[in-house]
């Protein structure tokens, strides 16, 4: 009936390690929360998830949920917008921000005692994930983009090692981030609203540094076409 996102929380986190594509599953005892304009389903500590389901479970037809993604011009978009894509040119980059996470869970971690604890597996050594933010314009208007770690590696074309090691390389990060100036980039993801500094900004859940000039001219060339046969409907 439809697609949601799951939420995983402490010892739920574990079947993770069970969890594969197409598998059939039951929750019970989970509850729902609104997060950014969209519903999720949270399993904490006092959550069931029976794994390979023996109940029928109705035929998933993956094509039928098949992602489409609108493309809109930057002065278009409006919070909380899903499955949207833009095109632009990134105009600034900003420094990169490391933070400390566990490595068996990817939880934030925080320090106690001038020890790294994990809220779920105590005291442990530090794991870094990174994010990115960056401007980018497309002649309409800017908007600020933030990447995490997935995304960061399509930006930068790189691994998680080799984002991993800038950490400790000020002049190639600079150089890194300079490269990336001028850079056409093509992106699709969701539109969020920061309270904090009242404004919109972008999270692609996919980045494309190398955009088809082909495909660019032959969309193009399909708005036209629709606008004019719009405007000879009109007359």
């Amino acid at each position: 009936t439809g697609v949601i996102k799951v939420v995983l929380w402490n010892s739920q986190a574990d079947n993770m390690n069970s969890l594969t594509a197409g598998m059939p599953i039951k929750i019970k005892k989970a509850y729902s929360k609104e997060n950014n304009g969209r519903k999720e389903v949270h399993l904490n500590d006092k959550a069931e998830i029976e794994l390979n389901t023996k109940e029928e479970v109705p035929e998933f037809n993956s094509a039928s949920f098949q992602k489409t993604f609108t493309r809109k011009k930057i002065s278009e978009l409006q919070s909380n917008e899903d499955n949207v894509e833009i095109l632009g040119t990134i105009v600034q980059v900003f420094e990169p921000r490391y933070y400390e996470v566990c490595g068996q869970c990817n939880k934030r971690l925080k320090v106690r005692d001038g020890n790294f604890e994990c809220e779920n597996h105590g005291s442990v050594p530090p794991a870094y994930s990174y994010l990115v933010n960056f401007q980018v314009d497309d002649g309409t208007e800017t908007i600020r983009v933030t990447c995490f770690k997935t995304q960061t590696q399509q930006l930068l074309s790189k691994t998680d090692q080799e984002i991993g090691a800038l950490r400790n390389n000020p002049a190639e990060l600079s150089s890194v981030r300079a490269g990336l100036i001028g850079q056409q980039i093509k992106m699709s993801g969701r539109v969020s609203k920061n309270e904090q500094f009242d404004r919109i900004e972008f999270v692609p859940n996919k980045v494309d540094i190398n955009p088809k000039p082909g495909e660019e001219i032959e969309r193009l060339n399909e708005e036209l076409k629709k606008a004019q046969y719009e405007e000879e409907t009109i007359d």
